[in-house]
């Protein structure tokens, strides 16, 4: 049985050099999937921005955006993200600010997952406030308290706060997390973490256990007695 190849064909081809490393193979095999299919959809186009974003070509990736851009019927933020991603990640912050700026006003969102990435992004630059800007936009977004940061950004933040050994910002990280109803036990954990690279012990930890109704796991046990070693363990 003949006929044209699929959509998605042309994916999986992409995706095989993408992950071998063959840059001109993703070239090629994207002309042609557009050749075939001229009103190229949105996933075709995420496909490939992740391939080029896979493969480090920055010049590419600006290329196939703005191609995407200028014909897209529906503006699909899953696309920005791989390139606020990318250029971030080549210190471009400027235009991968320039590519948010423009998607807000391109689409009702969500935003969640790009401010993370700049959440991300500043953290690894030592810039904690701008991180803590971003994270405040994200809570102002947010409605019902439906949103809640990703597991490795509560823990980029808080590995932060233990690098820089900021007790005060590590605990006003935590207010906000229990304000988004995601205080937990591993979150704790990394809380006390903070307070042992600072040497500084915390008394009252398990009133506040107690009190916020955390599963007590073994490593928070540990973490526990290092920084209330007066506690009773009976």
């Amino acid at each position: 049985m003949s006929g044209k190849p699929q959509h998605q064909t042309y994916h999986f081809l992409i995706t095989l050099y993408a992950n071998t490393g063959n840059l001109g193979e993703v070239k090629r095999i994207w002309e042609s999937l557009k050749l075939a299919f001229p009103d190229t959809n949105n996933i075709s186009y995420l496909l490939v921005v992740q391939a080029l974003c896979k493969l480090k070509d920055v010049e590419g990736l600006k290329e196939c955006f703005e191609e995407w851009q200028s014909n897209c019927s529906s503006y699909d933020m899953r696309l920005a993200n791989v390139v606020i991603r990318a250029y971030l990640t080549h210190n471009m912050y400027e235009e991968a600010l320039l590519i948010f700026k423009d998607a807000t006003k391109r689409c009702r969102g969500p935003f969640f997952k790009a401010r993370e990435i700049f959440m991300a992004y500043f953290l690894d630059n030592h810039q904690a406030d701008l991180a803590v800007s971003y994270l405040e936009e994200a809570i102002l977004e947010t409605k019902d308290d439906k949103w809640h940061p990703s597991p490795e950004t509560i823990a980029a933040f808080l590995n932060y706060f233990e690098q820089t050994k900021d007790i005060d910002s590590a605990e006003n990280f935590c207010k906000i997390l229990k304000h988004l109803n995601c205080l937990s036990s591993n979150e704790y954990c990394l809380l006390l973490k903070v307070y042992v690279a600072a040497g500084e012990f915390l008394p009252e930890i398990c009133q506040r256990l107690k009190e916020d109704n955390i599963q007590i796991r073994p490593e928070l046990e540990e973490l526990v007695e290092k920084v209330s070693p007066s506690r009773s363990t009976t």
